[in-house]
């Protein structure tokens, strides 16, 4: 076998826990450990004359750990030579390929897909592959805890989605899962008895969402811990950007427990992501999020605005059964009528948090002030979202008559409540303008909507351009 060639600028360093390491100036790492603590040090020119078959394989069966860090491509023929050593107590194993400078640079590559037969690697405990992946079979993953493959839209691996799944069934000890961009498009839909993954806590998942429906369909989730769905939808209409939230989600709700005891949701599209995120009482998470062409595209605004107001209206359609009792929306207010508010806060009986956040502050929030005068369509003439109690709100103003507005909207969600004391306790308004509004007037308003709450904080702050908190 050919010696591995690697930069004059490359060096090693000794290390007192019994690690190889070499550091190169553009491909950095490669370490291994073995398990009687002992410690091997190559440098310089001595790299290049460094055999895997002569000097590797005479320890290859007492590795404990195998890590190779930001490795070119060029490379991947030594590292699959590496492989076939027989590693009989190795348990970590890590292997990560560079990102390419240039995204398009990656889009003709052929997948590094290595082949790790389980007689090799009996104890593996730990399999990490950024870059690339393996295809696995299910002796190999039986005593995995730890399994981490793929990487970026553009390295693209076209595994077989049939295939990973027939290795769920042996997640028996399988703890954080971590799959990005694995898998190619599935014509055929193969859903299959879902698995109770007991002890998965950490699950994310990135692919193209009938991909995802499928994996997370076959598996039975606990209800505790992180699950991350996020689905490819480059090249889609903004109604398959929409369809995509509910298309990522199992066949039967009963795969994922968590969706049950959602009592926070975050619908946020700022120009750099695009997601809806629910959270528990206990801190646990399940993450929705869509790949668009419209992130970061200044020209396609007004795409996001569109996805933004179907996230608004049908929030609860994607979390139908979850006590919900906060709420916060963060995208492109000015997109989303008053009707649109209303019919997606309408199904939010007992919510008691409400949080609005223009992303560009650029617009007032005079739809939502009329949303919130709306009578409830389950408990009229009740105000819309009855038992709410914390109201924060984040946008423009462009004069006074806007606090006027909202001073109108609380005036009369006070008067149609029906029971011994409005439940609206507190309001906290944070507006932005271009110029100067009178003090007075400001500190006028702020009397008299904290006449109507227990506890009212308005700040009109003036700053021109683009604006941020």
């Amino acid at each position: 076998m050919a010696a591995v060639s690697l930069p004059e600028t490359a060096h090693a360093e000794r290390l007192v826990n019994g690690y190889i390491m070499v550091k190169l100036d553009v491909c950095p790492v490669i370490s291994a450990k073995r398990v009687d603590g002992a410690e091997t040090v190559v440098s310089g020119r001595a790299i290049e004359r460094f055999s895997l078959e002569e000097d590797f394989c005479l320890f290859a069966e007492q590795l404990w750990v195998l890590k190779a860090f930001a490795l070119p491509p060029s490379v991947v023929a030594i590292v699959r030579k590496l492989l076939e050593a027989e590693m009989p107590v190795l348990e970590d194993l890590s292997i990560e390929f560079a990102q390419p400078d240039k995204p398009d640079q990656a889009s003709t590559n052929t997948p590094m897909t290595f082949s790790l037969p389980p007689s090799r690697f009996p104890a593996l405990r730990s399999l990490v592959l950024q870059g690339s992946s393996a295809c696995l079979v299910p002796p190999l993953v039986l005593h995995l805890r730890r399994l981490i493959m793929g990487g970026e839209y553009s390295l693209l691996q076209n595994l077989s989605l049939s295939a990973f799944l027939d290795c769920l069934s042996s997640f028996k000890c399988m703890e954080e899962l971590e799959l990005t961009n694995c898998f190619a498009p599935s014509k055929t839909r193969d859903l299959r008895r879902p698995y109770s993954a007991s002890h998965l806590v950490s699950v994310t998942i990135e692919d193209y969402p009938s991909n995802i429906h499928q994996l997370v369909s076959a598996l039975i989730l606990p209800a505790k811990g992180t699950v991350v769905l996020k689905g490819n939808l480059r090249g889609s209409t903004v109604q398959e950007c929409w369809a995509a939230f509910s298309g990522m989600l199992p066949v039967d709700s009963r795969s994922l427990p968590v969706l049950r005891d959602i009592t926070h949701i975050d619908v946020y599209h700022p120009p750099e992501q695009c997601y809806m995120t629910g959270k528990t009482e206990c801190g646990d998470i399940l993450d929705l999020e869509v790949v668009t062409d419209a992130l970061n595209e200044p020209s396609l605004r007004r795409t996001r605005g569109e996805l933004f107001e179907m996230m608004v209206r049908g929030a609860r359609d994607i979390f139908p059964a979850a006590p919900v009792l906060s709420l916060a929306f963060l995208g492109h207010v000015d997109c989303v009528p008053a009707a649109s508010w209303v019919a997606g806060l309408a199904g939010f009986h007992q919510l008691r948090n409400l949080d609005v956040d223009d992303v560009e502050l650029r617009t007032e929030l005079r739809e939502v002030f009329a949303a919130l005068k709306t009578p409830s369509p389950i408990s009229a003439p009740q105000p819309l979202c009855p038992l709410l109690e914390n109201l924060s709100l984040y946008g423009d103003i462009q004069s006074l008559d806007l606090l006027d507005a909202l001073w109108q909207c609380l005036k009369w969600r006070r008067i149609h409540w029906q029971g011994s004391s409005p439940p609206l306790r507190a309001v906290f308004a944070e507006f932005f303008c271009d110029k100067l509004l009178p003090a007075p007037l400001v500190d006028h308003f702020e009397e008299k909507l904290s006449a109507l709450v227990e506890k009212c904080v308005l700040d009109v702050t003036v700053m021109r351009g683009i604006r941020s908190r």
